[in-house]
């Protein structure tokens, strides 16, 4: 397959997973598919507040929990979640807010605060 081709699969994939983490109320309000530069494959980023008090443990066995469930297409090699005031989270959010809908807004080649962000595609940044 074509790198086109496996990035379209992934977002579809990452729809899937936002859709179903909304339909179980565990809210992730910014939400982008990345390429980051120290990695060879795009992944699922999912920004969820509180997430470094609270600890990753309870909600990545949420999130693989509804990926297993609803036979989602994602593994941790292409899903990242960070909290919503990492750099990365703040970043996209000084640059637009798209409110809880999701959507498909290329976002590449594009510096923030002076320094390169990762080419992704935004599902959403509230």
């Amino acid at each position: 397959m074509g790198t086109e081709i496996l990035v379209d699969h992934l977002y579809d994939e990452g729809k899937k997973l936002i859709e179903s983490l909304d339909d179980a109320g565990l809210k992730c309000p910014i939400a982008l598919l990345a390429h980051f530069p120290d990695e060879s494959d795009w992944e699922v980023l999912l920004g969820i507040p509180g997430i470094d008090l609270n600890g990753k443990r309870k909600i990545l066995l949420q999130i693989f929990n509804i990926i297993q469930n609803k036979k989602i297409d994602l593994d941790s090699n292409n899903l990242r979640v960070v909290d919503t005031k990492s750099e990365v989270c703040q970043d996209i959010k000084s640059r637009m807010k798209t409110g809880m809908a999701i959507g498909k807004i290329p976002f590449i080649n594009k510096y923030i605060n002076s320094r390169p962000f990762p080419d992704s595609i935004i599902y959403r940044v509230n």
